[in-house]
This record gives structure tokens, C-alpha cells and sequence, in this order.
């Protein structure tokens, strides 16, 4: 399984660490880490949410066909773990384009 860069990412968290594997992501965040604003200027839920995609190996997807089962591994830090969400579609809904859209048509 591989991280892949998707088009709404907007941070690549360790890019400059040889000892991990880049992993990009979109964080409710813009690229300078401020708070996200919606198209009428308010403020997106501070909910902390972040993506990624992965995409699988025939051999993964075969996998999961067979044995019909994802692991998820956490590392928590010895704190509580977070909510976490595994889908197979993507999340980013029409809206949330929609001011992708408008921020890349204000040169943002």
C-alpha cells in the first residue's frame, strides 16, 4: 500500500524526513496553517480533520476480496486515540470543491 497524492492535498507531512515515507495530505488547514474559510468568509468546522489516500496493490486488493478485512494500526502516543473513518469513496463532496474552486479562482 502506497500514499498517493491527491488533488485536494495540501501538506506533505514528513517530505523531508528520509526516515519516513512522504505522506500528503489535506488538513482543514490552508498552506500557511491557518484556519480554512468557507466562500462567505466564516471559518470551517475546527473539527482538526485530516486526509489521505492510499492506493492498493493487486495483491492488497486480492486480500481484501479474500479475507474481506482492513487493519488499522494507530500510533496514539500513550494518549486517547482519535475518531477515525476507512472508506472507500471519495469524501470530498461538491461543496468542499466548490470552495477549492473559488479560493483557486481568487488566487488563493
Amino acid at each position: 500500500m502506497k500514499a498517493v497524492k491527491f488533488e485536494q492535498a495540501n501538506i506533505m507531512l514528513a517530505e523531508d524526513q528520509p526516515e519516513y515515507e512522504t505522506l500528503p495530505i489535506w488538513a482543514d488547514v490552508d498552506e500557511n496553517r491557518h484556519a480554512i474559510k468557507n466562500i462567505d468568509g466564516s471559518i470551517r468546522d475546527p473539527q482538526g480533520e485530516v486526509i489521505s489516500c492510499f492506493e492498493l496493490t493487486d495483491e492488497e486488493v486480492n486480500d481484501i476480496v479474500k479475507n474481506r478485512r482492513i487493519w488499522h494500526r494507530q500510533i496514539t502516543f500513550w494518549n486517547a486515540p482519535m475518531p477515525i473513518s476507512i472508506e472507500t469513496q471519495n469524501p470530498f463532496t461538491p461543496q468542499e470543491n466548490l470552495v477549492d474552486n473559488y479560493k483557486a479562482s481568487q488566487g488563493q
